[in-house]
């Protein structure tokens, strides 16, 4: 997923940007795997290259190849909300971490409605202080879907 700085820009940025919002929603109804990919290439919007264009097709490829293994998120079992976190410290330049995680319903299949990765707003002393800022980072949609669920 590394940039290229030679490939050069797309003609036609809404054919980049149409497809790759179709795969933002296939990512967010069945395809969690592919969302990192597809968050990282929104980021080229209106800024597209070639390359760019070819890494979506890529991705497009392969929802098209494995969509018979694939199926809709199903109704979850219970209301049991399920949660992850993970810190990787100090990934970027300035020494910041990174935070991911997920949070969603107990299910037999994938039945999660939130996907969180984003760089740390700041700079963690420790690994395990990186951890704890991607679980508060997550913590605050386990506290939105507790209040939105009690108030329905």
């Amino acid at each position: 997923m590394g940039d290229d700085d030679t490939s050069p820009l797309l003609q036609n940025q809404k054919q980049f940007m149409s497809l790759n919002s179709m795969l933002m929603f296939i990512g967010q109804r069945t395809y969690p795997e592919i969302r990192p990919t597809v968050i990282k290439l929104s980021t080229k919007y209106n800024k597209a290259t070639e390359l760019d264009l070819c890494k979506a097709v890529r991705v497009a490829q392969y929802v098209y190849g494995c969509k018979e293994t694939h199926q809709l998120v199903l109704a979850p079992k219970s209301l049991k909300m399920v949660c992850s976190a993970d810190a990787s410290y100090a990934e970027h330049a300035d020494g910041k971490s990174h935070s991911g995680g997920t949070v969603g319903f107990e299910s037999d299949t994938c039945c999660n409605f939130a996907f969180i990765s984003c760089k740390q707003p700041v700079v963690a002393k420790s690994a395990g202080e990186a951890e704890l800022i991607a679980q508060n980072r997550v913590g605050d949609y386990v506290e939105w879907a507790s209040v939105s669920i009690h108030v329905y």
